[in-house]
């Protein structure tokens, strides 16, 4: 009887894995338990210095674990420009309050306006983008 879906990933046609998917899942885990204080933290400096490399790194690590994992490259090079874009909305979105350091990170497609937490403004100069 022929195939009728050749097309379809099994697991002895996946490209092999270079580390083993629940090392990476504990990596990941460990990666976004150490970007906590950047999203609840008050220290101002701490977010003014980390949070643009951990946003990019998020994405880079997220590429580079379907690639590692043995994801078929095809999927990989389907979801990077997919990650890029949700990285350069992360990017855009996050903004942070000098007045309390609270990250104001609410709207989905604009950027906020006022802290939620002490009601600031923060479209004025002191308040500060992801940066």
């Amino acid at each position: 009887m022929p195939q009728r879906f050749p097309l379809t990933l099994t697991r002895n046609t996946m490209p092999a894995a270079i580390i083993p998917f629940e090392a990476f899942a504990v990596f990941w885990i460990v990666y976004i338990v150490l970007g906590f204080p950047l999203a609840f933290g008050r220290n101002l400096a701490l977010k003014r210095r980390f949070a643009r490399p951990y946003i990019i790194g998020s994405g880079i690590v997220f590429i580079a674990g379907m690639a590692l994992t043995g994801l078929p490259l095809f999927l990989v090079a389907i979801a990077t420009p997919l990650v890029g874009l949700i990285t350069w909305l992360n990017l855009r979105q996050f903004r942070y309050c000098s007045a309390c350091g609270a990250t104001a990170f609410y709207f989905p497609f604009a950027r906020p306006r006022f802290c939620a937490r002490c009601g600031a403004d923060l479209r004025s100069d002191s308040a500060s983008p992801a940066a």
